[in-house]
């Protein structure tokens, strides 16, 4: 998937990028959208570049869900433990 030019890896690194550059991910609300399979797609590719970005996004929510858990809000987001069970 990385290295085929019609995929959109180029694009998703881009966002993550530019998501990182403007505190996205810690300020505004998220919705991951992935298309068809994405995740698993990349979960099941023999490409280590594949793996790489899914780890990345993967490490971009799991960080994100544990600031909230411990309190932490992003400016339009709060996150109770009654909400997370």
């Amino acid at each position: 998937m990385a290295d085929n030019p019609e995929s959109f890896a180029e694009r998703m690194t881009a966002y993550m990028d530019a998501f990182v550059r403007n505190n996205v991910f810690s300020d505004a609300p998220i919705a991951y959208y992935t298309g068809n399979h994405l995740l698993l797609d990349m979960h099941n590719s023999a490409n280590p570049k594949d793996h790489i970005m899914a780890d990345r996004l993967a490490d971009y929510i799991i960080s994100r869900r544990a600031t909230l858990k411990k309190g932490g809000s992003c400016r339009h987001h709060n996150l109770t433990d009654e909400q997370d069970r």
